[in-house]
């Protein structure tokens, strides 16, 4: 039996339809993701988001030039930003995501403070509840690049409120840049609290805002203890800088108990883990402090 060929008819212009269909879908997914990025950190670097996205900085432009002519972002050197009513808007939107398990969370760490204790209070809308959590306390040192907790907590009398200096930042409602980073380092405390973007069993503590975790940074060396106040929608997630890993951290304060995997991080480093809705604790941690005295004695030993 003999087999004829059958030639195939393409019709070129449903081929372009549908590539072309596809990069626009494709492109809506990248817009999409960047204003997210925007949301969290109220502003985009052009090489973070080709290296976040795996694309040409050539497309990022255009993606960015597309949501500028429509409204979304502002386009500055090297990057973008929020537009200032999008800005305001973000923000609040931070600080109602979640609200009630970011107020368990701040209550619970609250309890770790004492009357007389010296603290650090990173920015964000999770250490904003902390400092109204923290009103009843007396004769607190707070050291803060947040402007929200210093307004809050240098109203109370007893309390001795030191604003970092530095770039204020008005979506994170922070201080941040270089500026900001060398005060933080001149300064000492008992306890530094701090909020992230993400927690990953694998990588540790990441945020998509560079500027603040170099803040975040400064603050966790400057203090015996790092607290961690992470709701658990970060739990399993990763953002594009890392802020610590979890060799670094010795507590952290959440909403619910983590999976296996992450709890068994936690574990592994001896972080104390405290569920916020009361349903029971990990092991608790040393401070670093603590942690390399043991590694002293044992390597004397």
């Amino acid at each position: 039996m003999m087999w004829r060929k059958v030639p195939v008819v393409v019709n070129l212009s449903d081929v372009f339809k549908h590539l072309s269909y596809r990069d626009e879908i494709m492109s809506e997914l990248r817009r999409n993701r960047i204003f997210d990025i925007l949301r969290v950190s109220g502003r985009v670097n052009l090489l973070d988001l080709a290296n976040e996205l795996q694309i040409s900085s050539e497309t990022v432009r255009r993606d960015l030039k597309r949501m500028a002519d429509e409204g979304v972002v502002e386009i500055v050197r090297g990057g973008a930003t929020l537009p200032d009513v999008l800005r305001e808007a973000a923000f609040q939107h931070c600080l109602n995501l979640n609200a009630d398990l970011k107020r368990k969370i701040a209550a619970a760490a609250a309890t770790l403070v004492e009357n007389g204790d010296t603290i650090m209070i990173g920015g964000g809308s999770t250490t904003c509840y902390l400092a109204l959590a923290l009103r009843d306390h007396r004769n607190l040192r707070i050291i803060t690049n947040s402007v929200d907790a210093a307004r809050i907590l240098g109203s109370r009398g007893e309390n001795e409120v030191h604003a970092v200096g530095g770039r204020l930042d008005d979506y994170l409602g922070s201080t941040v840049g270089v500026v900001a980073v060398e005060n933080i380092r001149r300064y000492s405390a008992e306890k530094t609290f701090f909020s992230v973007g993400a927690v990953d069993a694998s990588i540790g503590l990441t945020s998509d805002t560079a500027d603040e975790v170099a803040c975040w940074q400064a603050m966790i060396e400057a203090g015996s203890q790092a607290i961690a106040l992470i709701d658990s929608s970060k739990f399993g997630q990763r953002c594009l800088f890392k802020c610590a890993s979890f060799e670094e951290i010795d507590t952290i304060v959440a909403d619910r108990s983590p999976d296996p995997a992450l709890a068994a991080s936690f574990a592994a480093h001896k972080i104390e883990f405290i569920n916020a809705d009361g349903s029971g604790t990990a092991e608790k941690s040393q401070s670093r402090i603590h942690r390399a005295n043991s590694s002293k004695v044992r390597e004397q030993a």
